[in-house]
């Protein structure tokens, strides 16, 4: 099985610089998926319970126990928010959400696109590889092979 994942390297390398931009862009869409959800909860909780004492560093702090490292790290960056008082505040705040689901369909396309493109053109190569072959095969084979058995093999395999 490794000898067959070396060889399938061979055709993905003129390719990887898209293929890793494609799979950073899937976990990008992961963690925006994650950050949508925070990000709805909190907009529903400020808006319906009317909520004016709720603190972004009391909300961080309650992420799970691995990413309180890096909760940590964005609380000492950032100022001291606490929830907006007027009209036009509330309305960026609540504008998180469309920004988010923004940043994830973007994401999603892009990851989508790059791992597709990725995956045709290394399966372009490879069939572009097959078929020079087929062509300097010589003669011998083709009258020991028939036609049938020759497009199945090339199609299906």
């Amino acid at each position: 099985m490794i000898v067959f994942f070396r060889r399938l390297c061979f055709f993905i390398k003129p390719y990887w610089v898209r293929l890793l931009l494609g799979l950073l862009f899937g976990v990008l869409y992961g963690f925006s998926n994650g950050l949508l959800m925070v990000t709805i909860k909190f907009v529903v909780r400020l808006i319906f319970q009317g909520a004016t004492d709720i603190s972004l560093a009391e909300e961080l702090s309650k992420a799970p126990h691995f990413l309180q490292p890096l909760v940590d790290l964005l609380v000492k960056m950032m100022p001291q928010i606490s929830m907006p008082s007027s009209k036009a505040g509330l309305m960026l705040v609540v504008m998180a959400v469309p920004t988010v689901m923004l940043l994830r369909v973007v994401c999603g396309y892009l990851n989508i696109y790059l791992m597709s493109w990725s995956a045709t053109r290394a399966v372009a190569d490879i069939r572009i590889q097959l078929f020079a072959h087929m062509q300097n095969l010589p003669l011998t084979f083709f009258n020991r092979s028939s036609t049938g058995d020759l497009i199945s093999r090339i199609t299906s395999d």
